[in-house]
């Protein structure tokens, strides 16, 4: 039939098309220029024309990225690539790729200096993250130098991070953090094991700094290791830091005084508390808290004179 024929038409037009040819194709298809637009409104538009695009990224992939990269993808990291000098030579994105079993976590990276793994993999491990394949290819032709690397990443547990939000704080930490724009800190685990963005982060690394500059016995690592053991510890701090002295809330000072942060308060002592006193591992007391009881039962039975047995198994 005419339909029948109209199909194989196409498929066998799209099995002729050449990656370059396929990848044109998603360049004008997704910048299509504002036709319709008034004037001031094309004339206003941030987005180049679609033969621009093409000229200056979408035609300059080496043939080695051709093999191993779907003209789809080659589509995100040219809108990257665009983007590049907003971003100061660094734009990052975490994506989906793939179906089925070929389905992960991509880390994409565009720049203008080479990433080598000594200036990525760092990082990411800290974020609580774990690389496997990589991706480093640099574009050819005439422009600007752009490298693209890529990374399959999962979280350092072995779960995959697929939700929208995830994708979008983690790669706004790592961009934040290869761009110099945030210590490169063992807190930056946070990210995935507290579900914190990147100015909670920096907030948490202020307050550590101050905190163990205040009490002289506790160590940087000290307090590193407690809020990456316990990141509902770590969440609660950052939402008490912001109940009380965030200046953009809806609520008043009053009201989040009165209101807000006593509760905040009861959870944060209750918490600290069984963090002193309760062993992770076994869910027994610890020796501080046996220290603790004993002392009161001792001067109980000393005020009392009352004798006090002891068994110990």
């Amino acid at each position: 039939t005419d339909a029948d024929l109209e199909t194989l038409s196409r498929e066998l037009e799209e099995l002729l098309e050449s990656w370059d040819d396929r990848l044109r194709k998603l360049v004008f298809k997704h910048y299509k220029p504002l036709a319709n637009a008034a004037p001031s409104a094309r004339y206003l538009a941030t987005t180049a024309a679609p033969q621009e695009i093409w000229a200056r990224s979408g035609s300059r992939f080496p043939e080695s990225y051709k093999g191993t990269v779907a003209p789809e993808i080659a589509l995100l990291d040219t809108g990257l690539v665009e983007k590049l000098d907003e971003s100061g030579g660094l734009r990052v994105a975490l994506v989906v790729l793939g179906e089925g079993d070929q389905r992960h976590t991509s880390l994409r990276l565009v720049s203008r200096k080479e990433l080598l793994l000594n200036d990525v993999v760092p990082v990411l491990h800290r974020m609580a993250l774990r690389t496997t394949s990589r991706l480093a290819e640099r574009l050819v032709g005439a422009g600007p130098d752009v490298y693209i690397t890529g990374f399959e990443v999962t979280g350092a547990d072995g779960r995959k991070i697929e939700d929208e939000a995830s994708l979008d704080r983690l790669a706004a930490i790592v961009q934040r953090a290869l761009g110099g724009h945030l210590l490169d800190d063992r807190l930056l685990g946070l990210g995935v094991l507290a579900g914190l963005g990147w100015r909670q982060i920096d907030l948490l690394i202020t307050y550590r700094n101050y905190f163990v500059q205040v009490f002289q016995g506790l160590s940087v690592s000290s307090v590193d290791e407690t809020l990456l053991k316990h990141p509902a510890f770590a969440s609660l701090l950052v939402e008490y830091f912001e109940t009380r002295f965030s200046t953009d809330r809806a609520d008043s000072l009053a009201e989040r005084t009165e209101k807000r942060l006593p509760p905040l308060s009861r959870r944060y002592e209750e918490m600290l508390q069984r963090l002193l006193t309760i062993d992770d591992l076994s869910g027994l007391y610890q020796r501080r808290r046996f220290d603790q009881e004993l002392a009161q039962l001792l001067a109980a039975a000393d005020s009392g004179g009352t004798p006090l047995g002891m068994l110990v198994m």
